[in-house]
């Protein structure tokens, strides 16, 4: 754990050069890719919001001009359809040759399927040495190396300094070891309290006001975009569903979080319905603070209001920040296999696809260039936030593979909480806990 977390607090001061590993020499000037016939064609899915949708063909442009071997084509879905996307290829096997960045359990079934490469560690052997041993070993399968490592995306808190200034509420601490600025602890109990302050109904009253009206709420205080249902109570405690004896149980800690959220959203009102959330982003500037994971930032580009990253409040005196480590998976069938891995360290090495992401690189040489990148896009962000919360990440993260047919149970009852009211809560958390231990552990 030692070295694992210390690959992420290392943050070089090098600026850093891309090095586009293995794709050839530069084109002369005036080149164009119509006039190169010849080049390997290879196709690249690749998952993502909108936001960082409209930037991938630049990349793909920049990496197509860039060497005469390779023609990158993209094949790119939004991550509502990558689940469907990924089913459609496996069942058809037509697969691209290039598959990524993919985070936590979204290989588990290509691999399953046998879809991919299981080893591309012999195709880039100078090329890891700038990867931490510890990384690369997130990313073995029965010792062998599945794909190429591209980076770790910590979660952070985010919240909307314009927001906070209107209500008169002092910011959430940045730095993990600070208290609140009453002297409190940062924890969940504070964040529900400042939450509710921030609250608001369409006559301006917070929902600690006894002239509050929950059925006309302009603002709330807190809300948990697209997050998985481990990843929702993920700030409640990493505690592990399943044993080292293969007994699954739903933990305690968890429990709670499903408590606290259902009181949140249907008893003190500061947290949306599942409903309003789904249509109401943060980015809309209705919403105090969010945790999500950095690859949201690419959303708060342009908005109308003032934002800033802050540290996850503790449960118990530990905070717990969530992660997502993608890599580039490599299609078993690709017929240009040293061809497709060349190119996927490349873009695993692009400072834009990294940036748009979120991802703090893999390739330590690359962290500083990527954090200068950022600090730029987003001036004012604080990302000392962000760093200092890569000394408390979870383990295991919230997307690592679980059993097979848990996962959904999860979804199920993150989506009862937020949408059904008046659930006997507990029963339905003791139904969960029987339903995961009835799912065969390997």
């Amino acid at each position: 754990m030692k070295i694992y977390l210390q690959f992420f607090l290392r943050i070089t001061c090098i600026l850093a050069v891309l090095w586009m590993a293995g794709c050839g020499s530069q084109p002369e000037k005036g080149t164009t890719i119509e006039e190169k016939p010849d080049k390997i064609q290879l196709t690249w899915y690749y998952s993502a919001g909108n936001k960082s949708l409209e930037q991938l063909p630049a990349i793909v442009k920049a990496f197509n001009t860039s060497q005469d071997q390779v023609e990158l084509k993209l094949d790119a879905v939004h991550p509502s359809q990558g689940a469907n996307r990924l089913r459609e290829m496996v069942a058809n096997g037509k697969m691209p040759d290039i598959l990524g960045p993919l985070d936590g359990g979204e290989y588990q079934g290509l691999l399953d399927a046998n879809q991919v490469m299981d080893d591309v560690e012999p195709m880039l052997v100078d090329e890891l040495k700038g990867i931490t041993p510890a990384l690369l070993d997130m990313w073995r399968v029965d010792g062998k190396l599945i794909g190429v490592p591209v980076g770790i995306r910590p979660s952070v808190l985010i919240y909307n300094k314009t927001l906070f200034d209107q209500a008169g509420v002092t910011y959430p601490p940045h730095n993990y070891s600070e208290s609140y600025a009453d002297g409190s602890e940062w924890n969940i109990s504070k964040l529900e309290e400042i939450a509710l302050l921030l609250t608001r109904d369409l006559s301006g009253n917070n929902a600690l006001a006894a002239e509050f009206d929950p059925q006309t709420i302009a603002q709330y205080g807190f809300t948990w975009h697209w997050m998985n249902g481990r990843g929702l109570v993920n700030i409640f405690g990493a505690d592990p569903i399943v044993d080292n004896q293969g007994n699954a149980a739903l933990p305690e800690s968890w429990r709670e979080g499903y408590r606290w959220y259902y009181s949140a959203i249907w008893d003190k009102h500061f947290i949306p319905t599942g409903n309003y959330n789904s249509r109401t982003p943060f980015s809309s500037g209705n919403m105090g603070m969010m945790i999500n994971n950095m690859w949201y930032l690419v959303n708060l580009k342009g908005v109308p209001f003032q934002w800033d990253l802050a540290a996850i409040p503790s449960y118990n005196g530990q905070a717990t920040v969530d992660w997502l480590g993608g890599a580039m998976l490599i299609s078993r069938s690709t017929p240009y296999p040293n061809e497709a891995v060349k190119a996927a360290y490349a873009l695993a090495n692009t400072v834009d696809l990294l940036k748009i992401g979120g991802y703090i690189p893999a390739v330590e040489n690359l962290q500083e260039a990527v954090l200068t990148s950022m600090k730029n896009e987003y001036p004012g962000v604080d990302f000392q936030a962000a760093l200092d919360g890569l000394n408390h990440l979870s383990q295991p993260s919230t997307v690592s593979p679980i059993p097979a047919g848990m996962e959904v149970k999860f979804e199920d009852i993150r989506d009862r909480i937020s949408t059904v009211q008046g659930l006997d809560l507990d029963t339905e958390l003791d139904k969960l806990d029987a339903e995961i231990k009835t799912v065969p552990v390997k």
